[in-house]
């Protein structure tokens, strides 16, 4: 992530601090990448050199205006004026770590070859929980290479034990022995 994008992040999330509207932003924020990652477009023409920042402006007021709170609006319309709104997507990544840290949220993604049931991923939270004693947000991602077990990656960490990880490490050791 850019110092820039941590810039904006920061700043914003100083604002829905001192406005007790942490909640409110961090779910405009998360919405709006989720939003952009989708339609790509959107975000090109917020940042194409041919678009007036009136223009840009009045798009973005069409589009969120009662929609997303005032001040996640106004950093978005200052983002397109500085040629930063490309940015926008690392500014709620570090939205997101800014909230769950300060709230003591573990962020943790488990990768599977097949989706998790509701009732597993209950348990595996409830599991992290207890081991972590944090809070823990479980966000499951489906890998069909994963052939089966689990990956797991919080706070720069991460546990494989899927059985392709597993097959891998015999193939080292059979190369490693020469056989």
């Amino acid at each position: 992530m850019s110092g820039i994008a941590n810039c904006y992040a920061e700043a914003l999330y100083a604002l829905a601090k001192e406005d007790d509207a942490r909640a409110d932003i961090l779910d405009d924020t998360q919405k709006l990448a989720r939003a952009m990652e989708t339609t790509p477009l959107f975000l090109r023409v917020l940042s194409s050199g041919g678009i007036s920042s009136e223009e840009k402006h009045a798009l973005l007021d069409s589009c969120f205006l009662d929609r997303a709170h005032t001040y996640v609006l106004s950093c978005l319309k200052l983002m397109c004026d500085k040629d930063d709104i490309k940015l926008f997507p690392d500014v709620c990544s570090r939205i997101r770590q800014l909230y769950n840290d300060e709230m003591g949220i573990l962020a943790v993604t488990v990768t599977s070859a097949r989706r998790l049931t509701d009732d597993q991923m209950r348990r595996l939270c409830e599991k992290l929980e207890k081991i972590t004693s944090r809070k823990v947000e479980l966000t499951n991602v489906v890998d069909g290479e994963c052939i089966g077990g689990l990956r797991l990656e919080y706070g720069g960490l991460s546990i494989d034990d899927t059985i392709r990880h597993r097959l891998e490490n015999i193939k080292k050791l059979v190369h490693a022995a020469g056989i």
